[in-house]
């Protein structure tokens, strides 16, 4: 669900700062792009996004 809305609303013009998934978070002030992150996690086996290199990784709750 997570890359459903946040694929339209950068369509719609927003900007993609940051990601929060259970082991991290990713944080980008330039964008991350929902596709590119998802097609990383597709190819990952250990589904983590931690070395996903569009954007910082921060452990624990980082962007929040």
């Amino acid at each position: 669900m997570g890359y459903n809305v946040s694929k339209y609303l950068v369509e719609a013009g927003m900007k993609l700062v940051g990601v929060l998934e259970y082991e991290g978070s990713l944080y980008n002030p330039n964008g991350i792009s929902p596709e590119a992150l998802r097609d990383y996690m597709n190819g990952n086996a250990d589904d983590h996004i931690s070395g996903f290199t569009g954007a910082k990784f921060l452990e624990n709750d980082g962007v929040l």
